[in-house]
């Protein structure tokens, strides 16, 4: 078998059913992959619309599990896979018509990843940027993990990608369970095992905008949740990444300028969270212990420019932090940053 396609689901019987016919309408040999359905405990109808879709189609597979979060739930799907490569979907996104029909065509001996684009929509169908044309799969990068962070820096998202599944398993990289933002962690290990990287223009994942998922969800204990897992991971990075700062220059830098990209959004979540200021400076503390503040690379854009001196002027005093809370929660939030996310 060529390909699985691993979907965690939880509560998600209201989108499930775009995501896997999106699947199923690319229009590929069944015999050439399967879908295995994680249901993470979920409370809603979507166990009932799983097997539906088991019912209807030989290659689906449903994995019933307690609730242990999306990570738990990829891995498992990991572990039970038998295809020789696999990638995520999750629920509420789905996959362009005929997308991997451009991609699988390049799986084969030594590429351990193929990489795609996505496009953002909101729920409505309208997308915030123009997506490039696809070329029908042009190949816009080849080589090595490292080679890929030192052009690119760390990626984002985890479901841009066909990984080998056994390169995967050999390196032991699965997600870190427990946690949110987890692409960030997992996908620098990915890239620090050095796979051979195939990437394409083809524009195949639809990453749905929703308001309330776990991306973006600004509650205050969310964004605490969210802060606090991000702060974790971009410390255990920059642990590792510091022995290249010498060795390695360009790859540290690269991956150095990601992760104070990633700093703006780990902000903007403190912000939005029920921090204490005493929590706030103690936070503050970590990130300075670690290595992560002061910022050391140089802004590529003015909006990141305002971002990268708030954090700044934050970092040096932290005192403001209940103010500085008060202005974004009730005038960034509400008013800025709808106006932003629709440009």
């Amino acid at each position: 078998m060529r390909f699985s396609v691993v979907i965690p689901i939880y509560n998600a019987a209201g989108t499930i059913v775009r995501c896997v016919e999106s699947i199923v309408a690319s229009g590929l040999p069944e015999g050439d992959y399967e879908i295995i359905l994680v249901n993470d405990g979920s409370t809603d109808d979507s166990g009932i619309v799983c097997d539906s879709f088991v019912r209807r189609y030989p290659f689906i597979r449903v994995v019933n599990q307690e609730n242990k979060g999306v990570s738990a739930a990829r891995n498992n799907g990991v572990a039970l896979a038998t295809g020789e490569y696999v990638c995520f979907c999750d629920s509420d996104d789905y996959l362009a018509s005929d997308g991997l029909r451009d991609v699988i065509r390049h799986c084969g001996e030594g590429i351990d990843m193929v990489r795609y684009y996505c496009d953002f929509v909101f729920q409505d169908g309208r997308k915030p940027k123009t997506p490039v044309d696809r070329k029908e799969g042009k190949v816009t990068f080849q080589g090595t993990g490292k080679e890929y962070l030192r052009r690119f820096g760390i990626e984002t998202f985890c479901w841009n990608y066909l990984y080998r599944r056994e390169f995967l398993l050999s390196n032991g990289l699965f997600f870190t369970p427990g946690i949110i933002a987890e692409d960030t962690d997992f996908m620098f290990r990915v890239m620090m095992a050095d796979p051979m990287i195939i990437s394409l223009d083809a524009h195949v994942y639809q990453y749905s905008i929703r308001p309330n998922s776990i991306s973006t969800d600004k509650s205050q204990g969310q964004s605490r949740r969210f802060a606090t897992d991000l702060a974790g991971s971009l410390i255990k990075i920059e642990s590792r990444l510091k022995d290249y700062r010498i060795s390695d220059p360009s790859l540290y830098f690269s991956c150095r300028k990601s992760i104070e990209t990633r700093l703006i959004t780990l902000f903007s979540r403190t912000l939005s969270s029920d921090y204490s200021k005493e929590e706030f400076k103690a936070f503050i503390q970590s990130l300075k212990t670690a290595g992560l503040l002061p910022l050391e690379t140089a802004p590529s854009s003015k909006l990141e420019q305002i971002s990268r001196t708030a954090i700044s002027i934050l970092s040096r005093f932290p005192g403001i932090f209940p103010p500085s809370r008060w202005i974004f929660r009730h005038f960034f939030l509400p008013i800025v940053y709808p106006r932003l996310l629709h440009d």
